[in-house]
């Protein structure tokens, strides 16, 4: 048996119970180079430059690496080899195990983000909190949390409402600036908006909100262009629009001010959204902007 493939089995299985909750798949990545080019494990001078590259070949594949995730610099202080090594590696692996990721092909770029469970779980603690109710100590609390995980986008809503309730309009502007450039930073490839970012994944929720309320923010502050974009790459990524920027792009191009007023236009009284009737207007009304809406209601297709 090759002593490298020993090894490298290894030091796999080593590391993905200690950092990857005993995650099978780069074992698997394993058997596939033994099979298809068994002699650059044979012939590898150092097994752990295999091991390390195997490993961030899963980790790209998962949407697990670089920020928020782990980083060339994690494996390479961990299996004591250069980060530029990896990087090296890693491009003759997937040349091998993962040729999408070298050449890809027209296909549909589909974006599901990490599951960020202890911030989340964080997050939803407080809400339930009567601290919550207290705009100054959460102020406080929901700063920690987006300093915590820059990446996790709840908190960044939440306080840019407490600034607008209190009038603090540059600040929540300033603050969902820097929200949604995060939140593009980390779903954008190549510069490229996801073909695909379904709110059915709740992993996505927390992205979908943080760029829909920095839409209808831009909206509010007359960059109605500006706003119309961002909600039309939302309502195509994600055609079941359960945020509802069809109904946002709509009042935009009707005229309406802001979301507020859209809400407005459709209050049912206790202070809720008249969903049946928001649905009956956007049918009768939004065939006069096809050309601004990917989107076909099922009903009427």
């Amino acid at each position: 048996m090759n002593t490298n493939y020993e090894k490298i089995k290894q030091q796999i299985k080593r590391y993905s119970f200690e950092k990857l909750k005993n995650n099978k798949q780069p074992l698997e990545y394993l058997e596939e180079l033994e099979d298809k080019n068994s002699t650059m494990i044979e012939n590898a001078v150092k097994p752990e430059l295999i091991s390390a590259a195997i490993i961030y070949s899963y980790l790209r594949r998962n949407n697990l690496n670089g920020k928020g995730g782990i980083t060339t610099k994690d494996l390479a202080s961990y299996f004591s080899v250069g980060t530029q090594g990896i990087t090296s590696k890693v491009f003759d692996v997937d040349c091998i195990i993962n040729r999408i990721a070298i050449f890809p092909e027209d296909e549909e770029y589909e974006f599901v983000d990490i599951d960020r469970f202890e911030i989340s779980e964080e997050y939803y603690e407080f809400l339930e909190d009567p601290v919550a109710d207290d705009y100054i100590k959460s102020e406080k609390i929901l700063k920690k949390m987006i300093k915590q995980d820059p990446y996790f986008f709840d908190p960044y809503t939440v306080l840019h409402e407490y600034y607008l309730n209190e009038n603090k309009i540059q600040k929540a502007f300033n603050l969902m600036v820097k929200g949604y450039q995060n939140a593009i930073e980390l779903i954008e490839k190549d510069g490229k908006f996801p073909d695909t970012l379904r709110w059915g994944f709740m992993e996505n929720r927390h992205i979908i909100r943080v760029i829909f309320n920095f839409a209808t923010l831009l909206w509010l502050a007359d960059k109605k262009d500006d706003a119309l974009e961002i909600l039309q790459k939302l309502l195509k990524s994600n055609p079941d629009d359960n945020v509802g920027a069809r109904f946002s792009i709509l009042a935009i191009l009707e005229g309406l001010e802001s979301q507020e007023h859209l809400e407005e236009k459709f209050d049912s009284g206790d202070g809720y959204v008249d969903w049946e009737t928001q649905e009956k207007w956007f049918i009768e009304n939004y065939s006069k902007y096809k050309e601004f809406m990917d989107w076909e209601n099922e009903s009427n297709a």
